[in-house]
């Protein structure tokens, strides 16, 4: 009966991943950030440098995933989220720049864009609330269309990614689905970095830390 307890127990334990052994931890997160990487080497074709940048990022992610798991903390959160966004955003990179002239002129627009969604939520937050808020649950005309988009068109985000590759195929310009490909990634990357530091950033600890101290000398 006690052996019966216990393994059930163990079982409910398991559920929350938090009580995930490490292994099984690393396991998920090589699958699937391992897949990300592997579409951020081969894709628009292999590249030795993609390869390199994937494997090390897929590392990185490894280890803050595992981190995050045993620790739950602010930095750890912080690290798993934005390294994950990089992914993306070098899959949009790597797509654009198949087909996209002058890298030189719209690259370091995409990675300022990308450091201002970063540092947004510390330089402007209330212009980071308007868009977190926006993105959660929109209050005007723009957000609400840009959500209804997303819930609709998202979740068919595979099977209308091969149809934009076999469309592209048979017109022989394959240079749309890398157009519209590469945006999806940059924005995506952008825009949930953006809400993710935003979501992360009241909880930062050095905050909550000041705002002790303030509840201390009232």
């Amino acid at each position: 009966m006690s052996k019966r307890k216990t393994t059930r127990k163990r079982r409910w334990k398991l559920t929350s991943r938090e009580a995930w052994p490490w292994w099984v931890v690393a396991g998920v997160a090589v699958a699937a950030f391992g897949s990300l990487g592997a579409i951020l080497a081969l894709t628009p074709e292999y590249s030795p440098v993609a390869m390199q940048a994937a494997f090390i990022l897929t590392l990185l992610q490894v280890v803050a995933v595992l981190w995050r798991s045993r620790t739950m903390s602010w930095w750890s959160q912080m690290a798993s989220a934005n390294l994950a966004m990089l992914f993306f955003l070098g899959i949009g990179i790597r797509a654009w720049g198949a087909v996209v002239p002058d890298m030189k002129v719209w690259l370091p627009v995409v990675a300022v864009g990308y450091l201002l969604a970063l540092a947004l939520p510390a330089l402007q937050p209330r212009l980071s609330e308007f868009l977190y808020r926006e993105q959660l649950a929109p209050q005007t005309r723009l957000g609400r269309g840009c959500l209804t988009f997303s819930v609709a068109v998202l979740p068919a985000a595979g099977i209308s990614g091969y149809w934009l590759y076999e469309f592209s195929e048979r017109a022989r310009r394959v240079e749309i689905a890398f157009l519209v490909g590469g945006a999806l990634g940059i924005v995506t990357a952008i825009g949930l970095t953006q809400y993710l530091t935003h979501h992360l950033w009241p909880k930062r600890p050095w905050a909550k830390k000041a705002e002790a101290e303030a509840q201390a000398e009232g």
